[in-house]
């Protein structure tokens, strides 16, 4: 049976990525896109790499971090789906591990801090994170780091989130030749050979507008609950640069125990307004707020006006 009868176009894709050299590969975008069937045979193929990998170095027992939210969704996204694709029965040991290819798997759940504690310490050869967007951000850097092995690479698999979200920031945009992230966006569509063309456009048309449709659809990162402005677009409301001869003036809104804020916006002659400073801090005393107010005098003039919140 030939690839194009096993994968769709999109995980043909992710199958090539994987024979070129990465170290962090992500694999992200719709809901029911195919993302996670083409990682769970990836984590099957590590598996075989890293028993060889261990072979030619007479390791005898390499460790292999496999990790999701919960035990749950570890055994719902990978487990169960490789038992019935497979047939691969899973021998669990008094701590909640198995054995697979000569390779011992050790499963952590990212869903909180206290994932840490079953990873720390030890030399991985590799991990798969299911759910990537979904975990504790320190236990999805602790995997990383303790992916020391030669060679070790790790495989993740997420659905989008909002824009600024640390997955995203940190590893996805990240651009620098060392960090070597390899990554493949999914959209929807990609799995029509598979979900079937009816589906898909019963999903279309159920899904609402905007920022759902975004990310279970198209699979973005698209800002969604706690937004205060819905259609912030990152690409046409962010600017490299300020331009000159502005017209400022500064908003201050008193707090201690929740935060307190002074912001500094300027207007120019076309209708633009630029947000150009922000300070925000909790449990700051008034002498504080008079420097920062002192400070914005010294740089934007001694007539600015300060628009202050009469609470």
């Amino acid at each position: 049976m030939g690839l194009r009868q096993m994968y769709s176009e999109r995980q043909i894709e992710v199958l090539k990525k994987y024979k070129q050299g990465f170290r962090l590969m992500i694999n992200y975008g719709a809901k029911r896109s195919g993302k996670t069937v083409v990682d769970n045979d990836l984590f099957l193929m590590e598996l075989r790499a890293v028993r060889k990998r261990a072979d030619a170095v007479k390791f005898r027992e390499p460790q292999y971090i496999l990790a999701g939210v919960s035990s749950k969704t570890i055994e719902q996204n990978i487990l169960n789906p490789l038992r019935n694709k497979y047939g691969i029965e899973f021998k669990f040991d008094k701590h909640g591990n198995f054995t697979l290819f000569g390779v011992k798997v050790v499963l952590t759940y990212t869903g909180s801090i206290g994932g840490l504690g079953a990873i720390r310490g030890m030399t991985a050869w590799g991990a798969y994170v299911n759910e990537a967007s979904l975990a504790n951000r320190y236990v999805f850097k602790e995997i990383i780091d303790r992916c020391s092995a030669d060679e070790a690479k790790i495989i993740c698999d997420t659905n989008p989130d909002h824009p600024q979200h640390w997955l995203k920031v940190d590893y996805l945009d990240n651009d620098k030749p060392e960090v070597r992230v390899s990554s493949t966006h999914f959209i929807l569509d990609d799995n029509e050979p598979y979900l079937g063309q009816k589906y898909i456009n019963d999903q279309k048309a159920m899904t609402p507008s905007g920022m759902m449709y975004e990310r279970d659809i198209l699979g973005l990162w698209v800002s969604g609950k706690g937004m205060v402005y819905q259609d912030f677009d990152k690409k046409r409301m962010l600017v490299d640069k300020v331009p000159k001869d502005l017209h400022y003036y500064a908003g201050v809104d008193w707090g201690y125990d929740h935060k307190g804020s002074i912001v500094v916006f300027g207007d120019d002659n076309k209708g633009n307004t630029y947000l150009v400073e922000e300070h925000t801090k909790k449990y700051k005393f008034i002498d504080y707020w008079v420097e920062i107010a002192k400070s914005i005098q010294k740089r934007y003039g001694y007539g600015i006006t300060f628009w202050v919140d009469s609470a």
